[in-house]
């Protein structure tokens, strides 16, 4: 069981808040679809999870990680791939290196120093299977099904070492981490803030149970001038609420709060966030942009029907990157404006 911190060891910054859960049924601002979208590029073939850094984006289907150069987007380049030893639940990019949750294979570390030619670094079998990783500077936290939210040192990354376990209440489902700072979510009610900062395994320095079924969540990455670690976006909700948008307002860790819940068009599958807004892949409903310039007033003031349901989303500068499925799967390349 790792150690918790109480609010005046680190956190002594209190805020006032009103607790807001009020469920906004999908408001819209006029200047919605005002300005037309442009389809940059199309990538066909299977996409489930999208990351990417710099002129590289890459691309998860299966056990296939693909590496496209989006230098120019207009003509995407996919410049190498790799096959790693199981299904890719999820992953996220960390200078030279990507790290998969890799099913039951666990971490599975692939370094990408020369992205035209992608090697196997490191791995670490995790006690269950990996479904979920995020890194912050030489630690890599992987959700491991009901075994919890491992944290892993990647400061070696062909011998990765794991530092310790954070058992939730409840199973894991996701992670993001900002800076020194990591948060995850879990079922049924779960929702978790961590310090990364000390050596060591993450540290709790709150554990609320206000989200609503979440599966998946969103943080501003820590290189936006926005609203930096401000905002949070979970995805969960149950029965007429799944895949709703639920809005936490993380400016002071140890008390987080929940300040609004949106219900999107369609269903929300993932959301990526640039800022104070957020892209969501809303299934059916396509691509829907929601402006969080007022924490517990969001609205979505864009949208993009694309032609097979959204399940993954990821902004780059300018570029929004939308995985879809159906038929004819692709990621699609999206620009605001001609």
């Amino acid at each position: 069981m790792l150690p918790t911190r109480t609010d005046s060891e680190k956190y002594v910054r209190i805020r006032v808040l009103a607790f807001l859960a009020c469920c906004v049924c999908a408001p819209t601002s006029a200047a919605a679809q005002s300005a037309a979208w442009t389809v940059v590029a199309t990538i066909p073939g299977a996409v489930d999870r999208i990351d990417g850094q710099g002129n590289f984006v890459y691309l998860a289907a299966g056990a296939v990680p693909r590496i496209v150069d989006v230098g120019k987007p207009e003509a995407p380049a996919i410049i190498a791939s790799l096959t790693l030893p199981q299904p890719i639940r999820a992953l996220t990019s960390s200078r030279s290196t990507i790290y998969a949750a890799d099913d039951s294979s666990g971490l599975v570390i692939v370094d990408i120093t020369n992205p035209r030619s992608p090697s196997l670094h490191g791995s670490y079998k995790t006690p269950g299977p990996a479904t979920a990783v995020a890194v912050s500077n030489t630690k890599a936290l992987v959700v491991a099904a009901t075994a919890g939210l491992q944290t892993i040192d990647v400061s070696k990354p062909a011998a990765p070492v794991l530092l310790g376990a954070y058992p939730a209440r409840g199973p894991v489902r996701d992670v993001v981490t900002t800076g020194s700072l990591g948060y995850a979510v879990s079922l049924p009610t779960g929702f978790s803030a961590l310090d990364l900062s000390e050596p060591g395994a993450a540290v709790v320095i709150s554990a609320q149970q206000t989200a609503d079924a979440p599966f998946t969540l969103a943080i501003p990455p820590d290189d936006e001038s926005g609203p930096g670690p401000g905002i949070a976006c979970v995805i969960g909700g149950e029965g007429a609420q799944a895949g709703s948008l639920q809005i936490f307002d993380v400016s002071n860790p140890a008390v987080p709060l929940k300040v609004a819940t949106l219900k999107t068009p369609g269903q929300a599958q993932r959301v990526a966030m640039k800022g104070t807004r957020a892209s969501v892949a809303d299934a059916t409903a396509g691509l829907q942009v929601v402006d969080l310039s007022k924490p517990d007033a969001p609205m979505i003031v864009d949208s993009f029907k694309t032609s097979g349901p959204a399940r993954d989303v990821a902004v780059r500068g300018a570029l929004v990157f939308v995985a879809t499925g159906g038929p004819s799967p692709a990621l699609v390349i999206l620009r605001k404006g001609a």
